[in-house]
């Protein structure tokens, strides 16, 4: 009798151990986890560089040739597969759209784009040749990215389809993301930081 009642105690016991254990284990659980449930996101900035020399009425010089041009795009593709960041902001990427649709789709994100630098272009149509040079954003998929607007800070107008400009030009672009069902904007712009190109300075 008294076997039977020290091993009921026991099963008892054990069986409150566990269910102890386990409420313990469940608390720990959702303690430890709480914050991941908070989204992190990272940012890259990166100056792609035109690679032109800026000079020329038709057509621009270029500092490399195409072969070369290809082998920095190819480690800039690695660089972001690599480092995996979830928004990326772009200057100086020529021409668009085209470099940024294929970057983006090289690496798998959603993207925005604004031409910065254009000369005189009607509709494709003007020269120099080879600048259509601007800002972008890229957002992993799933960060919904959408585009909210638009500035030009100086220079002459450019626009995506129609640009009159005969010198250096800045604007911002901005977009927007959504995480946590929170709305984030995101800005990006090229600012020129250089003295005068005047003899004084040379």
């Amino acid at each position: 009798m008294i076997t039977s009642y020290i091993n009921f105690r026991r099963s008892v016991l054990t069986i409150l151990s566990a269910v102890l254990f386990f409420l313990f284990y469940s608390n720990s659980a959702q303690c430890s986890s709480a914050p991941n449930s908070l989204k992190k996101i990272t940012f890259m900035s990166l100056n792609v560089w035109s690679g032109l020399n800026y000079q020329g009425t038709f057509k621009m010089g270029s500092y490399e040739t195409e072969a070369k041009r290809e082998k920095r795009y190819q480690s800039l593709v690695r660089e972001i597969t690599i480092r995996s960041p979830d928004v990326i902001a772009i200057n100086e990427a020529n021409e668009l759209p085209g470099y940024i649709q294929r970057l983006a789709k090289d690496t798998g994100y959603d993207f925005i784009c604004h031409v910065g630098v254009s000369g005189v272009n009607f509709f494709g149509a003007g020269f120099p040749l080879n600048l259509r040079e601007g800002d972008a954003l890229l957002a992993r998929k799933g960060l919904q990215l959408e585009k909210v607007g638009r500035k030009q800070l100086s220079g002459w107008p450019v626009y995506n389809q129609v640009s009159f400009n005969f010198g250096d030009a800045v604007q911002v672009l901005l977009g927007k993301i959504t995480v946590d069902d929170k709305d984030m904007y995101l800005a990006v712009t090229h600012l020129h930081a250089s003295v005068p190109d005047i003899h004084q300075y040379r």
